[in-house]
């Protein structure tokens, strides 16, 4: 360091060197001009030697350089062109978007034009990750990085699971993470999840960012809204990520700055696309009413040129309205493997399963089937084909639809629902069967209800880490604890941990589709009322 630092600054830092017991060398000007050189040549050390060695050395190896670099001494512009993959994080505090030094890592990165932005994605402190996280908790976190301008996900946290499937839910990371493992609960219908981040991430690599100031505004919000947004452009194709990060429903009026062209919706959550027939051209920009369902998103495009602004009549979305609830009792299977009920139950109506007296439903982690038989007396010659959609209300917290034998698939997040392929409704004895999947942290609940069979000690912010593996565990044989179904490596709960609210709620109905009836609530009169409600406008990520 004595040789670098001389030949950098050109003096010797040794009569300086009381300076880091806080001592003045010669007068404080001097002191301070000596700690400043002292600053400066470790952030150029770590930018020509480390950041530079690091990168040499994987190439030789014919490895990329993967890093998270920020929170050390060097200047971040200076070093992101020497890490070939740059990572940031965000973490997923008290259910909300938590970012760690992204906003300074992205604005580098921008200007070492760079377009791969990855984060460690969804890291959890053991109050929020506590076997309970689902797709539709996790969503408007992820959305909100998106907007930030994050485009891959890492997702933290993976554990490797050695076990059979005796031993689920498995290893944990300490009490560290949200809790993505193939031992989840909702393993394979939380793949509708990660379907969803396929498609936004595609585009959100697509073309270059947008860099209009007041690219996109929002005013006139009705509901309780949060709305942020990024840009990507190429060529004459704009595209935006519009996300409503706030857990409940509303709509407002979207500028977008494109003039000339059709706007269109696609739906990262059903890959579905499609023209929106209400919008007006004021000031060179171009207004739309969306209407967002709890923590939605969509991608809004323009790729078509329009001769004007459509005056049909035809809303943006439709008016649903209710034609069948599908009331009554209910059938439910569950899994005796994880302490359900060996017979079907059946629910004379839709209900919380930790409501019910049965521990074998009350304390029940996994997958329900539900059945019902219903008539759908609308579904008459000559209307058979009308638009209907099936809405299931409320759902803890994941669910997979069959219609008269047909996989509708998953339903995972706000709204709640699907639409009912044409001519697939029966004027009688139509057969439903929704498979509904909750958390593990209810069954893991119900074992501290039963006598301990593992040792557990104190662990850090609460919880308890696993003190060794039992010997019942090392040998393989059955655990003397009989009434445990979940075998973990960190508890977080007591038999007084209060339960997750779980199954299928409802009320299940069938609605048409009203496009006809679709409103948009109304604009300024003159551009200059519309620049004064921008004015007002929500704040909204560039």
């Amino acid at each position: 360091m004595r040789r670098e630092f001389a030949s950098r600054r050109g003096y010797d830092l040794t009569p300086f060197l009381a300076t880091f017991a806080g001592r003045t060398i010669g007068d404080t000007a001097a002191t301070a001009k000596f700690k400043a050189d002292f600053h400066d040549t470790i952030l150029d050390l770590y930018n020509e030697v480390y950041f530079a060695t690091v990168q040499r050395m994987l190439h030789a190896a014919k490895l990329a350089f993967l890093c998270e670099p920020y929170g050390g001494p060097w200047r971040q512009t200076d070093i992101m062109p020497k890490v070939d993959r740059v990572m940031t994080e965000f973490w997923t505090g008290g259910g909300k978007y938590s970012p760690y030094e992204v906003e300074p890592t992205i604005a580098a990165l921008r200007q070492s034009g760079q377009n791969l932005v990855e984060a460690e994605a969804f890291t959890g402190q053991p109050g929020d990750s506590q076997w309970c996280e689902t797709p539709a908790w996790l969503k408007p976190i992820g959305d909100a990085a998106f907007c930030s301008g994050v485009n891959r996900l890492v997702l933290h946290r993976f554990v490797q699971q050695p076990w059979d499937a005796r031993y689920l839910p498995g290893a944990t990371m300490g009490q560290w993470g949200t809790h993505f493992d193939r031992t989840q609960t909702w393993w394979e219908p939380g793949k509708a999840l990660v379907k969803y981040w396929h498609r936004c991430q595609a585009l959100l690599l697509w073309g270059d960012l947008g860099d209009a100031p007041e690219d996109f505004s929002v005013f006139k919000p009705q509901g309780g809204l949060g709305l942020k947004s990024i840009h990507r452009r190429q060529g004459t194709t704009d595209v935006y990520f519009v996300a409503n990060t706030e857990r409940s429903a509303g709509s407002a009026w979207c500028a977008f700055g494109v003039a000339g062209r059709q706007p269109e919706l696609w739906d990262p959550v059903t890959g579905t696309m499609r023209s929106l027939a209400q919008f007006e051209e004021r000031a060179g920009r171009t207004l739309v009413p969306l209407e967002f369902a709890p923590a939605q998103s969509f991608f809004v495009v323009f790729r078509k040129t329009v001769a004007s602004a459509s005056k049909a009549p035809r809303g943006n979305f439709p008016v649903l309205q209710p034609a069948l609830t599908i009331g009554g009792d209910w059938q439910l299977h569950f899994d005796p493997k994880w302490g359900g009920p060996t017979n079907p139950v059946r629910f004379a109506d839709l209900e919380d399963w930790t409501h019910r007296p049965e521990p074998g439903i009350k304390y029940y982690s996994g997958t329900s089937l539900y059945r019902k038989t219903f008539d759908y007396p609308i579904a008459a010659p000559g209307t058979r084909h009308s638009p209907v959609v099936l809405s299931l209300g409320t759902v803890h917290h994941l669910s997979r639809v069959r219609l008269n034998g047909r996989d509708l698939g998953v339903v995972w997040t706000a709204p709640w629902e699907m639409r009912v392929p044409a001519g697939l409704l029966k004027r009688y004895r139509n057969q439903l069967e929704i498979e509904v999947v909750n958390v593990w942290a209810n069954r893991l609940i119900g074992d501290e209800q039963e006598p301990p069979d593992c040792e557990w000690l104190p662990g850090h912010m609460g919880g308890q880490f696993l003190k060794a593996f039992p010997a019942w565990f090392r040998r393989g044989e059955p655990r003397p604890s009989k009434g445990r179904f979940c075998f973990t490596t960190w508890n977080y709960f007591t038999k007084d941990s209060p339960l997750v609210p779980s199954g299928l709620l409802g009320p299940v109905r069938l609605m048409t589709e009203n496009w006809v009836a679709g409103v948009k609530p109304p604009l300024p009169p003159t551009a200059t009322g519309y620049r004064a409600h921008l004015t007002q406008s929500l704040p909204v990520a560039p």
